[in-house]
């Protein structure tokens, strides 16, 4: 009793109307009465005391909490709900951090333990190789650690050379399959924020599994680097192609024209003629003066290319880039995700005919490769591919050059489908390694229902579907009448801009006049103020997790703020603020200061702005 404010004693006793002491309160909370009281207020809210059964919750939850959280403020949230969900007293506060300080310790040091333990010896052998200093320059783990560029046709180069270094280091990735995305993000911002020298000072266990976390990291985001420069050739290509459709059109509108010409020549002419045999005869005349054959060619080259089918054309948009493509395929590994594997089928065989300039056609059936199955093949590529129209009829040859385009085509479809990945990458990665297990489904469905207000069983959830869709197509034919921005005009919905409104008539004046009353503002005092505020900066810290040991630290992450936020550099900053040192800034920025982190900050300072102005 004696901890609690007097402001909020005051406000009680207000508000039951009653007078109080301090002498009296002192006595009550040394009495037997205060338990007594507690007991009852206990019975009557069905909470039941702290003591060892609620340390076993705390610990227990702390624990679960620790695997997925990387601050203590998320994993106390996390045991309050818990004990709360249980119905069980909270115990002190201090009681909460300690523990769960305790256990987020425990638990980090358990992933590094059974990190290293996994690692073998030329993992670890490469790992102090890159932070290893030779001939007195920039180690390989800072090399390393350096930004390749955006990913782009021109820096393909740059980025296959920095995949082949990446695989020069023995990674088993699959040492990290049990530990949460959430851990090794966390071990990878570290391990960025660390130079070698600083890297060498971590206990061993931890400074490997840093290393390995991060070099899982790298090879997964240049993959994906690789795999975007990939879909980037093959879209280009497409676009190069729908132009020279729509060129080749153009050049041979005369050919058309005269092919229209020619049946209307034709069908007038069927039309004269009263009898069969006259009509015979003078549709015989007409074609006598026509090369048939040539006809016939212009006809079908012409058929060919309708309905804006520029296929033909990919070829020759993407032989320009084919070393690059087939240097690509040869650095990554593609797997299908569906128990369809052919298309894996196809790029072997393009692979081996790779060099086959000669060729125009190629067998479907290879000794090593085996048979191609062509069942993926769509409609426009079939007759382009076998000079077929029926697919029924399986063909013994395909065109040689049409087939590698299609297979490079459909690989750049199924990377964005899904239907292929590329090995060890992250955004083309297997999508069918983050499904959940039956068990697992099973066990969280119906919690999982009752968070997010959903029917978990089949028929009730397609019945709960079918509700909100007639629900949104009956809102939505209400008001349409009213909406002055959507129209459908020949059964295609439109929606137009929404007109900007008209500035007011004296707008630009009162804006030239509040500019020049405004009183010139330092930039540091208003990060100070709004620090004050909403204390923003409380989403900064140290990347390891635990306690800052810096001296003033709100003051440190503001001339920090300022320093990047300004874009004026380290050097520049420390010039004009004499209370701090080019290192200390970029120290800070590097071990205190993450993208996550600034991203929580910008959102929560949103929302309380936002609330505060309604």
């Amino acid at each position: 009793m004696n901890h609690i404010p007097n402001e909020i004693k005051s406000y009680i006793s207000n508000v039951m109307g009653i007078q109080y002491e301090e002498d009296q309160i002192e006595k009550y909370s040394k009495s037997r009465m205060k338990f007594n009281h507690m007991d009852s207020i206990r019975k009557f809210l069905d909470i039941k005391p702290y003591g060892k059964e609620s340390r076993k919750v705390i610990i227990q939850a702390a624990t679960e909490a620790a695997k997925i959280k990387d601050n203590d403020a998320d994993i106390i949230n996390i045991v309050i709900e818990e004990l709360i969900k249980q119905k069980y007293e909270l115990p002190a506060f201090s009681t909460l951090v300690r523990v769960s300080r305790r256990i987020r310790y425990t638990t980090y040091n358990s992933y590094y333990r059974n990190i290293y333990k996994s690692l073998n010896s030329n993992t670890i052998e490469s790992i102090d190789s890159l932070l290893s200093e030779k001939n007195d320059t920039y180690t390989s783990w800072n090399n390393i650690k350096q930004d390749v560029g955006k990913p782009s046709v021109k820096n393909i180069k740059v980025v296959i050379s920095y995949l082949n270094l990446l695989k020069t280091i023995e990674i088993d990735t699959n040492i990290l399959t049990k530990v949460p995305d959430i851990k090794i993000k966390h071990f990878v911002n570290e391990a960025k924020s660390l130079d070698s020298s600083k890297m060498k000072e971590l206990k061993a266990s931890k400074r490997y599994t840093l290393a390995i976390c991060f070099l899982k990291q790298r090879l997964a985001s240049t993959l994906d680097d690789i795999g975007e420069i990939f879909i980037k050739l093959i879209k280009n290509a497409q676009n190069k192609s729908k132009d020279k459709l729509a060129k080749y059109k153009l050049e041979q509108s005369k050919t058309t024209d005269n092919l229209i010409s020619t049946l209307k020549s034709f069908i007038i002419t069927y039309k004269i003629e009263e009898t069969d045999d006259k009509k015979i005869n003078a549709l015989m005349q007409l074609m006598e003066n026509k090369n048939l054959d040539d006809l016939l060619e212009k006809c079908e080259t012409h058929e060919k290319y309708s309905d804006n089918n520029y296929w033909p054309f990919l070829w020759n948009s993407l032989k320009g880039k084919r070393s690059v493509l087939f240097h690509i395929l040869n650095e990554i590994q593609l797997c299908s995700t569906t128990q369809n594997n052919s298309i894996e089928k196809a790029i072997k065989f393009i692979k081996k005919y790779k060099n086959a300039n000669r060729l125009d056609t190629i067998s479907t059936t290879d000794k090593e490769i085996g048979r191609l199955d062509l069942s993926w093949v769509k409609e426009p590529w079939w007759r382009i591919l076998t000079g077929y129209t029926n697919k029924n009829k399986y063909p013994e040859k395909i065109n040689r050059r049409h087939f590698e385009a299609y297979v490079m085509y459909q690989i750049m479809h199924d990377l964005k489908s899904g239907d292929l990945c590329i090995k060890n990458s992250d955004i083309y990665s297997d999508y069918r390694d983050q499904v959940i297990s039956w068990e697992e489904y099973n066990n969280n469905i119906d919690t999982f229902g009752n968070q997010v207000g959903l029917p978990v069983l089949e028929n009730e959830f397609i019945q709960h579907l079918k509700d909100n869709m007639e629900k949104a197509i009956f809102n939505a034919d209400n008001s349409f009448p009213e909406n002055q921005y959507l129209k459908i005009k020949n059964g295609v919905p439109i929606l137009s801009k929404i007109k900007k409104k008209d500035e007011p008539k004296d707008l630009k004046v009162i804006q030239n006049l509040i500019a020049e009353n405004l009183e010139t503002v330092n930039i540091l005092d208003i990060l100070s103020d709004t620090e004050k505020w909403i204390q923003w900066t409380n989403q900064f810290g140290s990347i390891s997790g635990f306690d800052s040991k810096i001296k003033d630290k709100i003051e440190k992450y503001l001339m920090t703020t300022f320093c990047y936020g300004c874009n004026l550099g380290p050097s520049q900053t420390s010039k004009s603020l004499q209370e701090i040192s080019r290192k200390q800034l970029s120290w800070i920025n590097k071990r205190h200061v993450t993208e996550e982190k600034l991203e929580k900050t910008i959102k929560n300072g949103s929302i309380i702005f936002s609330v505060g102005e309604n």
